[in-house]
């Protein structure tokens, strides 16, 4: 398939957070004040924007990363982990005297989890835009999140925009995005993100959800977990059934191996429609594994 913009470098940048996850796994999560004991324990990838940038490459797209780490001993393993999925780490920036990012994910017998995140090196990391636009111009899609600090995802928004390329905003968690989220191509949100973009009202359907943030955005989707996802796109509201998952062992990272499989999928030229129905089946297939990043499966988003 011929791509408007023949001879980019990637398919899909992804600009966001990355650390390494500690995963604990429990019978049930803790309540306020309780103490439980671990069944298990492991390390891994983690960080919306690693996540996302290994979900594009493991759906076939040429995928790099833009972030920050730290000088400490775990940001080689962090980086050697990324790259071992196929992505593009080159652009990533060390930022002296930092601590790489981490967090802590707890996750219970029905594969619900409960996440703190230390952004560490995330929330400390400077950029010029020279550096940024340099970056973007060698991709066909741009995507975001929230987990870094919302300036300079920003004008990372700003630069997509000024040189033609696709921007996919995943507003998680939800930040403020002023004067760019027009031109999110799609905006993504899960049903939380986008009754808080909305003003919290619990009485919408989805139908009037995925409406009223079509008021903020080019296109929209929102997801569903267990029901698939629900799109906006040139005023018509259409909805893509989730696939059955043969068992749910892990949610963790299951938005965003969405999200990235999403990106590779339009990338590729897919129609939105058919990016989303990809992202789908993406994200729940996600789920029947322990861990997120390093245990999405590998398919290609364009077939």
């Amino acid at each position: 398939m011929k791509h408007p913009n023949d001879g980019v470098a990637v398919d899909v940048l992804t600009i966001g957070s990355i650390h390494l996850d500690h995963q604990f796994s429990v019978d049930a999560l803790p309540g306020p004040g309780e103490t439980v004991l671990a069944l298990s324990a492991q390390r891994g990838l983690g960080g919306k924007g690693a996540n996302q940038a290994a979900a594009a490459s493991r759906a076939g797209a040429r995928s790099a990363f833009f972030g920050f780490v730290g000088d400490d001993p775990q940001s080689a393993d962090i980086l050697q982990r990324l790259h071992g999925l196929g992505v593009d780490v080159s652009a990533v920036v060390t930022v002296q005297g930092a601590e790489s990012g981490s967090a802590i994910v707890v996750r219970d017998a029905k594969g619900e989890n409960q996440i703190v995140v230390n952004s560490g090196a995330g929330a400390e990391g400077r950029v010029t835009d020279a550096s940024l636009a340099d970056q973007i111009s060698k991709a066909r899609v741009l995507v975001v999140q929230g987990e870094l600090p919302s300036v300079l995802s920003v004008r990372a928004a700003r630069l997509a925009h000024e040189l033609n390329v696709r921007l996919v905003i995943n507003l998680a968690p939800v930040a403020s995005f002023d004067g760019v989220l027009q031109w999110a191509d799609p905006l993504v949100v899960n049903e939380v993100e986008a009754a808080q973009l909305v003003g919290g009202d619990a009485r919408h359907t989805d139908e009037t959800l995925v409406l009223r943030l079509g008021d903020l955005a080019k296109t929209v989707v929102v997801t569903l977990g267990a029901r698939g996802a629900i799109y906006l796109e040139n005023g018509s509201v259409r909805r893509v059934p989730a696939r059955v998952a043969r068992q749910v062992v892990d949610t963790t990272g299951a938005g965003d191996a969405f999200v990235g499989s999403l990106a590779a999928a339009l990338a590729r030229g897919a129609a939105l429609g058919q990016a989303v129905g990809v992202a789908v089946v993406a994200a729940s297939l996600s789920v029947e594994n322990l861990g997120a990043a390093e245990t999405y499966p590998m398919f290609e988003a364009g077939s």
